[in-house]
């Protein structure tokens, strides 16, 4: 065992246990294949061997130092929920991911008084390699400032683009955030209803609506008692047909398209349908919420649940610390730096990303779009079982990125294969949490991140990974300049029937770490699934990663899509997971996202199909029914240039009419082909 430990190591290849099992990482990326050979031919003894290793050792000799050391390494175990850390485990390796590593960022900004960034745990991702930044970073901690009290507020950009949107109504009802909870056990009524006031007088983003003041759209912040919220509680213990009414009462919860003038912006609904069991249904616009705000809402309200079960005379303040800023707090902050040119270097960084002509995704559509975007929805989904997932880990450890990145290669070669486009754009959201007085606040923080890659089919899967990375963590340290203020600046121009810049967006459930921090006094709450009926995009790709399985949702626009078509687009995403797990140096080309199945399914559609006899026509008759009835549909693809039927159409006729101008009627013209 010593002896391929010894050899592992002149190799600058590093064998550690993750999770009970090996995880593989060398210095340039790669291992031998002689030696991943005696790994897994030994894999028993390694995991028994290291079981036993110098891990504890190391972290012993962490707390034996400076405290500086000690305090950072409390930082990562509270973080990461792991007592054993050695000095040169990779925050990455060990439960780390982009959530957890904006939650590092803002502990260790506040506890050592720093403005370290994200791409900081990305480019020094050991206990060791992070004291060492320690004591290079500057000092000094950007801390957000209590406004004075107003009359209305000025509003984030994010939201003036939401409110935009909102204006339609089916636009309206694609923003909503549904959450749906399953409650078992004794419920105290009083105790919940006073845990929902609470939770409303907490945070004033709860009590805003929004309005055109002066030809500016403000937010408006209301009293508690002015807003006077009402719980909807329905009883249904008795009837036979509650499952019907049940499923009436959450759809209609979850289609209501709210008023932002109106408030408050949110429902919750709570319906009893059988002793002790509940359903806890909550609709919140995404104009006052985030991903990130549920797991703050459920965790400060089953604190104030469990405080008034207990003492129902105890108040807000004596259960929870107040907070010290509130979402108009931020908006301010925000809209100050970017009128004081604070983030002149994000927005040089993005305007020069996007300065060539951005490429709009041409994917294979079963109608044409509409003049307007339409948001009617449907999803499918699938499971990544363990023996898959685990390979997906490996090659995510070996290659030194994230879960996100992995899966972000994979839709960006989905996409090639079906568009055959070499340059495309997605979009996804991060936190936008970066300071520790954001932690737990309720309000609309994501920013949206545009992910722009170029493609080239002769590289090897590796070496677009590593591609991937960089574009991520360029992304990630740019993070703060407002999308939505990006697409003002690219003066882009507007398409009715697209979203701006991107159609396809990517979001990992892991990074956004859901779920309450705490217990329900004698109640068991689990989360139900909620099916969406809208669509924000083209097509969304939501990945929740779990300890054994991944589940993949793809989200999609029903008014563009049919279900056999999104049906394969599951099914080559699978082929292309497949492939690269059988070799990381595959090119791009090579890679099959097809399968056998679907392979045969074509072939044996074109052997076996009866074709109608049609009626003598030319090519050039047949290619203008297809300029009169697809005009949109894609004619042309080669090198990156994308054409469809109207646009070559005009180019034909271009070429003719200048061929007239110039030449004899007759005369023969030279084609290079």
């Amino acid at each position: 065992m010593q002896d391929l430990l010894s050899e592992l190591r002149r190799n600058n290849i590093k064998v550690k246990l993750t999770d009970g099992d090996l995880s593989v990482r060398s210095l340039d990326g790669t291992v031998p294949e002689h030696l991943l050979h005696q790994i897994r031919t030994n894999r028993s003894a390694l995991i028994k061997f290291l079981s036993f290793s110098d891990v504890n050792r190391n972290s012993a000799e962490i707390r034996s130092k400076s405290s500086p050391h000690a305090e950072l390494l409390k930082i990562w175990q509270q973080i990461l929920k792991k007592e054993v850390i050695g000095y040169d485990d990779v925050f990455f390796e060990i439960g780390g991911n982009s959530i957890k590593a904006l939650l590092l960022i803002a502990a260790v900004n506040k506890k050592f008084n720093k403005r370290l960034l994200i791409t900081d745990v990305f480019n020094f991702p050991t206990i060791g390699g992070f004291s060492h930044l320690l004591d290079k970073s500057s000092d000094g901690i950007d801390l957000i400032p209590k406004i004075a009290k107003g009359e209305y507020y000025d509003v984030s950009y994010a939201q003036r683009r939401l409110w935009i949107l909102s204006q339609f109504a089916e636009g309206n009802i694609a923003y909503n955030m549904p959450g749906i909870f399953r409650m078992s056990g004794h419920l105290d009524l009083n105790a919940f209803r006073k845990a929902c006031s609470s939770i409303i007088e907490r945070h004033e983003i709860l009590r805003t609506k929004f309005k055109v003041v002066q030809g500016e759209l403000k937010q408006i912040i209301l009293s508690a008692d002015f807003l006077n919220f009402q719980l909807k509680f329905h009883e249904y213990t008795n009837l036979k047909l509650k499952d019907e009414l049940i499923n009436k009462h959450i759809k209609d919860n979850l289609s209501y398209a709210f008023d932002l003038e109106q408030p408050p912006l949110f429902q919750i609904l709570l319906v009893k349908y059988r002793p002790d069991s509940y359903h806890l249904i909550f609709n919140l616009h995404h104009i006052i919420f985030d991903g990130w705000s549920f797991e703050v809402l459920l965790t400060e309200l089953i604190t104030f649940y469990n405080a008034f079960k207990k003492n129902s005379l105890k108040s807000e303040t004596e259960i929870l610390k107040p907070l010290n800023i509130q979402y108009k707090d931020y908006t301010c902050w925000l809209n100050g730096k970017v009128s004081g040119n604070q983030l002149a270097g994000q927005k040089k960084y993005w305007l020069n990303k996007l300065k060539d002509e951005i490429p709009v995704l041409k994917l294979p559509y079963d109608r044409p779009r509409p003049a307007i975007k339409t948001h009617k929805g449907n999803s499918i989904s699938y499971v990544i079982e363990e023996p898959l997932l685990r390979e997906l880990r490996a090659i995510k450890d070996e290659n030194q990125v994230t879960m996100f990145m992995l899966v972000t290669s994979f839709v960006k070669i989905l996409l090639h294969k079906y568009s055959g486009q070499d340059e495309i754009i997605i979009g996804t959201a991060v936190a936008g949490r970066h300071s520790h007085q954001l932690e737990n606040q309720i309000g609309f923080y994501v920013n949206t991140l545009v992910l722009k890659t170029s493609l080239n089919v002769l590289q090897t899967f590796k070496e677009f990974l590593s591609g991937i990375k960089t574009t991520v963590l360029e992304a990630y340290a740019n993070d703060v300049y407002p999308f939505d203020l990006l697409v003002d600046d690219l003066l882009l121009k507007r398409d009715l029937s697209r979203s701006p810049l991107f159609d396809v967006m990517l979001v990992l459930n892991s990074e956004i770490n859901p779920g309450p921090k705490v217990e329900m006094e004698e109640i068991k709450i689990d989360k139900i699934k909620s099916i969406s009926e809208s669509s924000k995009y083209d097509l969304l790709f939501h990945v929740s990663e779990f300890k054994s399985t991944m589940e993949l949702v793809i989200e999609y626009n029903e008014d563009l899509f049919d279900l056999d078509t999104i049906t394969r687009l599951k099914s080559s995403l699978d082929c292309i997971l497949n492939s690269v797990v059988i070799n990381q140096f595959i090119a791009l080309d090579e890679i099959d996202h097809m399968g056998i199945k679907e392979s045969e399914r074509i072939i044996n559609q074109l052997s076996t199909s009866k074709f109608k006899s049609l009626p003598v026509k030319t090519v050039m008759d047949l290619f203008e029914e297809r300029v009169i009835i697809l005009p949109e549909n894609s004619a042309l693809v080669f090198e990156g240039m994308h054409f469809n039927y109207d646009q070559l159409n005009r180019k034909c006729n271009q070429l003719a009419n200048f061929l007239n101008s110039i030449v004899p009627k007759g005369s023969y013209i030279a084609v290079l082909v």
